[in-house]
């Protein structure tokens, strides 16, 4: 009688190589998930160098992650739809979504993300720090610069407690927003306050994340 042969044991070290190997094993990382529900999205232009215009996205989400097998860095990730885009006037708002700006029914989401940028920077809070990043709007992916500053962030292990704005100025024509030209400006101020836990205890609202009444930026 043929005996059956005997599969080979696999040892966890062979099992981890091979889920390495064929890329089936991701490396955990310590983030903080963050949405419209915790969080605010703000957008302004000029009106004939004079009138601000703000807006807001009522739909986004995005982490703030540290992965564990590079603890010294951390990123900022960001999904926005379009079609979420509010102002103050419903003539201004559907103008915003329209094809002159965002183009929302035909481009319905805007993405950024961050390089990888020195985890130490979320200990160093009221100081802005310069971060790289792509922008993803319009059917285009530019290389953006914005601002990084920590509202309150005790430490790296807990970033779901850490609260932090990614803000800066864009040019909008470089994404194909070339209506209103005449009157309106190029540079339109982006401003992402994420809201942690822990709250901003320390945190001067009337400065760092200052909201009106109404819903609308400072």
């Amino acid at each position: 009688m043929q005996r059956a042969a005997k599969c080979p044991v696999k040892s966890p070290i062979w099992l981890l190589a091979a889920a390495i190997s064929s890329g089936n094993l991701s490396f955990a990382s310590d983030q903080h998930t963050f949405s419209a529900d915790n969080s605010s999205l703000e957008f302004s232009v000029q009106i004939l160098g004079v009138l601000k215009k703000s807006g807001q996205f009522s739909d986004f989400n995005g982490r703030l992650e540290r992965p564990l097998d590079s603890p010294t860095k951390a990123s900022v990730s960001l999904s926005i739809r379009a079609g979420s885009a509010q102002m103050r006037s419903k003539k201004d708002t559907e103008m915003v979504k329209g094809e002159d700006f965002f183009a929302a029914s035909q481009f319905p989401e805007v993405r950024f993300e961050s390089e990888p940028f020195d985890a130490k920077l979320l200990l160093d809070p009221h100081v802005k720090h310069p971060i790289s990043g792509y922008l993803s709007l319009r059917g285009r992916r530019l290389s953006e610069i914005l601002n990084l500053k920590v509202l309150g962030c005790a430490e790296l292990a807990e970033l779901e407690k850490c609260s932090l704005q990614v803000a800066g100025k864009i040019s909008r024509t470089r994404y194909g927003m070339q209506g209103h030209r005449a009157f309106v400006s190029d540079d339109v101020q982006l401003s992402l306050t994420i809201h942690g836990s822990a709250g901003t205890a320390g945190v001067n609202p009337q400065t760092d994340i200052q909201k009106s009444s109404n819903g609308k930026p400072p």
